[in-house]
């Protein structure tokens, strides 16, 4: 599991998924920011990525209902 700002100080993290996800097969990467899902659009949607937690919610179940697990 890879947790993945978006707003990294170099690059984006939404930028970063592909490489990631080529480095390991079945990696779950679920997405941060500080700012609202709605604010990137789409491009949350289309990442790949398992999903998005704002910073503000980040917690052991909403990270376990981002991926989906018990």
């Amino acid at each position: 599991m890879v947790l993945l700002d978006i707003q990294l100080p170099d690059v984006s993290g939404l930028d970063l998924i592909p490489q990631i996800m080529s480095l390991s097969e079945g990696v779950c990467i679920v997405l941060v920011s500080t700012r609202d899902a709605a604010d990137y659009g789409r491009r949350v949607a289309d990442s790949g990525a398992a999903g998005f937690i704002p910073k503000a919610e980040l917690s052991v179940a909403t990270l376990t209902e981002a991926i989906g697990r018990p």
